[in-house]
């Protein structure tokens, strides 16, 4: 039985106001989804591991089947200067719409777009001193393009950023005084701009820029949460390896506790897991082996140098 959330009056009850115990992931992915289709942009909240870069990185997925052009950022993937912010944005545009030969007039213009961005970051790049607004705003205006070339063919362009918190780093520079406006993100919905989905673990730092983004709150589990879970999928042995294993993680603990009740074997339950690419478990354990590889890198670099 789910247990409620307590709405105050008027106030619209969401899949995500109810215990995590019993939110499947295709349930939170199809309210985010309701919630960009009717062209609101979307802050998806939660502490790390909670769930979030499985999220969007299934959405991207998902609504690339439908009407959306979509474009992630993964802001935790590149150091946040302003140089590194605006070439890797543009680098993931175009290998985002490079994935097929662009054949319609609309398709071209697309590419061109990017082009003439790339060229002017470049540009900037050359110079003793960047203009870093410039730079931003550049981005920004790609995006517009783009968003708008995009309307004409009743498409819609979805701008994801991982790890949104990222982008404030930014305003550590001089000449970068409100990143979120530079980037076209403050703004509010406007007919050419994009959608935006952002991804934080700490939406505080936003203070109100993003008063007019459909919040989403997904959380890992508590102590009472966590003994709920057990109870009602019954899991008798394993419990504690599973809970280390998953670090409380919402999506990979419901996922390995389904495949459980089938299996019955965590170690068979983790290898059906890890057979489906697209499945939490497997991008979740993909993720933290490239997190520890990225960390033995970095180690050895810096051994090197010193």
């Amino acid at each position: 039985m789910k247990r409620e959330h307590k709405n105050t009056p008027g106030e619209k009850k969401h899949l995500h106001d109810y215990s995590p115990a019993f939110i499947e992931r295709t349930a939170t992915l199809k309210e985010i989804s309701e919630i960009l289709n009717s062209g609101r942009n979307v802050l998806i909240v939660g502490q790390p591991k909670s769930g979030k870069t499985t999220i969007v990185s299934e959405l991207k997925r998902t609504l690339a089947e439908s009407h959306f052009e979509c474009v992630l950022l993964e802001l935790s993937q590149v150091p946040m200067t302003p140089e590194f912010y605006s070439v890797f944005a543009i680098k993931e545009m175009k290998k985002e719409f490079s994935k097929r030969k662009p054949e319609t007039d609309a398709e071209k213009h697309v590419s061109e777009i990017i082009s003439e961005s790339e060229r002017e970051i470049e540009g900037e790049l050359l110079k003793v001193k960047p203009d870093h607004s410039r730079m931003i705003e550049s981005v920004r205006d790609a995006m517009n393009k783009i968003s708008a070339r995009l309307k004409q063919q009743k498409k819609k362009l979805l701008v994801i950023i991982d790890d949104g918190e990222e982008l404030l780093n930014l305003e550590n520079f001089p000449q970068v005084k409100s990143v979120l406006d530079m980037a076209g993100i403050e703004n509010g919905e406007s007919s050419e701009a994009p959608l935006f989905l952002i991804t934080t673990s700490y939406s505080r730092a936003f203070g109100t820029s993003l008063s007019h983004f459909e919040k989403v709150n997904l959380k890992k589990y508590n102590d009472e949460e966590i003994k709920e879970f057990r109870d009602y999928h019954k899991i008798k042995h394993h419990w504690e390896t599973l809970l280390n294993l998953t670090d409380r993680h919402p999506f990979v603990l419901n996922a390995l506790a389904r495949a459980m009740r089938e299996k019955e074997s965590l170690e068979e339950a983790v290898i059906l897991e890890f057979l489906n690419p697209d499945s939490a478990t497997f991008q979740f354990f993909s993720a933290w082996v490239n997190d520890a590889l990225s960390k033995a890198r970095g180690a050895t670099l810096q051994k090197a140098i010193l």
